[in-house]
């Protein structure tokens, strides 16, 4: 990464660290930086909790010295992303700098012929570039820098999902990326004498770059997106035929949902047996000095059959990079309702080991009727087609593929009781060593 990158870069993400969290919050440090802050999630209860409510700022050099960036933080500052849109022909017009509008709207103005605006929707924000004029290029060239943050891109489904798997995924996602964190998720509760914080990861999953659209008064079209964590950069294409001939002004809108769902779907009756195992992103390692159990399993699903739908859930140990053995009976997750939403199992007590890896997986009978969510994600799941593996204490490999259900355990972690001193006793010696009288 360049220097002048790699400085725009800490800025955006030194910004971050100062964010306000109160929703539409402005800020103006002094006559030369604005600053505007979302806080879209529910925060947190007590200080060490850590939920993955989305704290979004945008700032601003007024005098155009520094480009627009927006600042995204998640998990109270394990999840951090810092983008500067670098479009930039002319310096901006000073009577033209980033501000407020109406509600939680904030101009954003890169350059003479670049505007935007930034505004939170229901499920998450947009950041809407309107190009006033043709611009010299079709492409959309952003700085970017992320911090425990992995980029997972969402293609077209392959011939196992749409086919075999009856799998859909909506024309928004194709060419998204969804982020997730890059070595935490599950639900931890973490206790420490008489205190307990709660550590909510969940699924793992940060948030969703949708495919970005293009927008003149007469038509709409989709444009292609493309993040590189490596090189440090995010760009978005626009069609270039369309460029051409398009009524200007023409609005381009990189668009950032707020979820932990998963955005595709699979029918139940097509679900045999899952289970996570790409180390860091979906399994679980006990720490060092800890005991651990699972409370609990929860996944997101809905059931629009005839009646409840019950799965099982379960982990298994993860040895040599896949499952191998069930750490206890599965538990059962009942879901009902009709409507999509999060579905947990009773309590359980399952014990693990100390050191040992972990993954979650899930099974169900097939059957008709309902939806399971997930997401496009290298590496993370095994399928074993024998029907209802689960019930089987040994995982038997079958397909390798690359589904992130949106499942998750809840654990426990606590310190190990200590370990007990012995004092080396020493064997009582008689004066008389000799063996006679």
């Amino acid at each position: 990464m360049r220097k002048d990158k790699q400085y725009l870069a800490r800025w955006a993400l030194t910004a971050v660290l100062m964010i306000l969290p109160v929703q539409g919050q402005t800020e103006r440090l002094d006559q030369d930086v604005f600053r505007r802050t979302y806080l879209l999630g529910e925060g947190i209860d007590k200080v060490g909790d850590k939920s993955r409510s989305m704290t979004v700022m945008v700032q601003q050099d007024r005098n155009g010295g520094i480009e627009p960036s927006l600042a995204v933080e998640l998990w109270q500052g394990e999840c951090r992303m810092g983008v500067v849109l670098k479009n930039k022909q002319a310096p901006s017009d000073p009577s033209m700098r980033l501000r407020s509008l109406a509600g939680d709207t904030t101009a954003l103005v890169t350059s003479s012929g670049t505007q935007g605006k930034l505004f939170p929707t229901e499920n998450g924000f947009e950041w809407e570039i309107v190009l006033a004029k043709r611009p010299d290029t079709n492409v959309l060239r952003y700085d970017l820098h992320v911090e425990g943050l992995n980029f997972f891109r969402q293609d077209s489904l392959t011939n196992l999902e749409r086919y075999s798997l009856g799998a859909r995924r909506p024309d928004s996602l194709i060419g998204a990326y969804v982020a997730y964190h890059s070595a935490r998720c599950h639900n931890r509760r973490l206790v420490n004498g008489d205190d307990t914080v709660h550590h909510d990861y969940g699924t793992g999953q940060a948030f969703v770059i949708y495919r970005p659209r293009a927008w003149d008064d007469r038509d709409t079209v989709w444009c292609d997106l493309m993040i590189d964590t490596d090189q440090g950069f995010m760009q978005v294409s626009v069609d270039a035929d369309w460029l051409r001939s398009a009524s200007y002004p023409v609005t381009i809108d990189p668009t950032f949902g707020n979820t932990s769902v998963g955005a595709s779907t699979m029918d139940w009756n097509m679900v045999y047996a899952y289970c996570h195992y790409l180390t860091g992103s979906n399994t679980y390692i006990v720490p060092a000095g800890k005991t651990a159990t699972i409370d609990q399993y929860t996944v997101y699903g809905s059931e629009t059959g005839a009646g409840d739908l019950t799965v099982t859930m379960v982990a298994f140990r993860i040895q040599d990079g896949y499952p191998d053995v069930r750490v206890s009976s599965p538990a059962a997750v009942n879901i009902s309702g009709g409507t999509a939403g999060w579905f947990s199992s009773g309590a359980v007590n399952h014990e693990l080991t100390e050191g040992t890896e972990y993954g979650t997986a899930l099974s169900c009978a097939p059957r008709s009727g309902g939806t399971l969510y997930y997401n496009s994600v290298a590496n993370t799941a095994v399928t074993d087609n024998t029907n209802c593996g689960l019930d089987s204490e040994n995982w038997t490999l079958s397909t390798e593929t690359g589904f992130n259900l949106s499942m998750y355990a809840t654990y426990t972690e606590a310190a190990a009781a200590p370990k007990p001193l012995y004092r080396r006793r020493r064997a009582a010696v008689s004066g008389n060593s000799g063996g006679g009288n």
